[in-house]
């Protein structure tokens, strides 16, 4: 076979160190970038943290919030126990995922499918709209997803609780197994306790069905357990505060403390002018006030970065911070990006674990954004998690004795110029953790 020698052109994103640097403060939560900040002021002699000038009593001054998060609820209602933070699910998946790949874009893509999991493990958002944020092929998501998908512990980054058990059955070699296959076609009828139904189904004996039963309760399906995000509470500081203003206005500013206010040391650069140093010590001055002087600039971007974001989420969702969640507005992340002018992959980054406080309590920034649902007749398209609360405060007020049905909660919906479908109902109900209507009988 012939060798031929021969020039090909390739485009390829290459990240500078800066950028990287940046990249990787946005997305850090309060918390962790007041850890970063005093690392980097204790590595680098050319930086000080500095106390500026109070602000007038006017001004969006409050103090840090440490706060018990109940993570079954987006809305954080006490402000209780502090308690010290344990290894979480994500930072569990992203240690495996560095030893893993190699290439900034999979490090990437990576980092967004381990951020979009849920406190479960699960994985919310469509390999499609992952692609859409990085501008990947959807291919390329998906053979990611199933990389992270083979991570420990086994079960995490599926997207429902069937494909999650299925995982773990494959893990233990039990593709082959009758457990396998009422996991497969019959989960909801076991979950049901329509045992009988399903040993008629696959012509097997009912003890056969029951004892299959009892190793598939044996199944993990919560592979975030161990994590602490599985934690009835953890500790957390909102990395926004919102206070109203009066008059329906709201003020935002960003919770800071004194690590967060950092300038280069003037001693160091007036060491610069001196004749009797070195060159190898002027040389690592230099060095050290430029990484400083890089490190304060990606800090400042992170700011305003995060400041432009939230001033625009409380502007377009002012409805729901004077009414409550039924009352919050589809958005996504493009939307958003286009209005504050910056990259979508940007946005996902700056929303990525943080925390909002505001006269509603405390929320995830990630739970302001929601799909979209189409009503009929003159109702606006509305937010999916609007449905949501509205089926959870249907629920709570419903009679006991008699619960409503997904199909009486389709109804009343409907009777509210609401288009849904009955799975839909049922999906919305699955994910607020309500169970079916013949279980929840008084």
């Amino acid at each position: 076979m012939e060798q031929i020698l021969a020039q090909r052109q390739k485009q390829q994103l290459l990240l500078s160190p800066q950028l990287q640097q940046a990249i990787h403060i946005l997305q850090l939560p309060f918390i962790e970038l007041k850890n970063l900040i005093e690392q980097e002021v204790e590595n680098n002699p050319c930086l000080e943290v500095y106390k500026p000038e109070p602000q007038s009593q006017t001004g969006p001054i409050k103090d840090n919030r440490y706060t018990n998060f109940p993570l079954s609820d987006s809305i954080i209602e006490s402000e209780n126990n502090m308690q010290v933070k344990q290894i979480t699910l994500q930072e569990h998946l992203l240690r495996q995922m560095r030893l893993t790949f190699q290439h900034e874009r999979d490090l990437r893509i990576g980092e967004l499918i381990i951020g979009s999991l849920d406190e479960r493990g699960y994985l919310m958002i469509a390999a499609d709209e992952i692609a859409g944020i990085v501008n990947a092929e959807v291919e390329t998501i998906e053979a990611i997803i199933t990389i992270i998908q083979t991570f420990d512990p086994v079960g995490c980054a599926f997207r429902n609780i069937k494909e999650c058990l299925l995982a773990q059955l494959r893990f233990k070699g039990r593709q082959s197994s009758l457990i396998y296959k009422i996991v497969e076609l019959y989960l909801e009828d076991l979950a049901n306790k329509r045992c009988a139904l399903i040993a008629k189904q696959l012509n097997v004996d009912l003890e056969e069905i029951k004892s299959a039963a009892k190793e598939i309760s044996l199944l993990e399906p919560n592979p975030a357990r161990n994590f602490s995000y599985v934690d009835k509470s953890v500790y957390i500081i909102p990395d926004i505060i919102v206070d109203s203003g009066g008059e329906g206005s709201y003020k935002v500013s960003l919770n800071e403390d004194e690590p967060f206010f950092l300038r280069v040391n003037n001693f160091y650069k007036s060491v610069l002018a001196r004749k009797n140093i070195s060159d190898k010590e002027r040389d690592f001055i230099r060095e050290r006030i430029s990484a400083g002087q890089n490190f304060i600039k990606c800090i400042q971007m992170r700011k305003e970065t995060i400041k432009r974001l939230a001033e625009y989420l409380v502007k377009f969702q002012e409805e729901f911070l004077d009414k409550g969640r039924e009352y919050l507005k589809p958005l996504t992340f493009k939307q958003v990006a286009q209005e504050i002018g910056r990259d979508e992959s940007t946005v996902c980054r700056a929303v990525n674990n943080k925390y909002m406080d505001t006269p509603q309590g405390i929320f995830r920034l990630k739970d302001l954004f929601s799909s979209q649902v189409n009503g009929t007749g003159d109702t606006q398209a509305i937010s999916s998690a609007s449905i949501k609360e509205r089926i959870r405060i249907l629920v709570e007020n419903e009679d006991k004795v008699n619960p409503l049905s997904d199909e009486d909660l389709l109804k009343q919906l409907h009777l509210e110029n609401l288009k849904l479908s009955r799975r839909t109902i049922a999906k919305y109900r699955t994910q607020l953790k309500i169970l079916p209507s013949y279980l929840r009988k008084a």
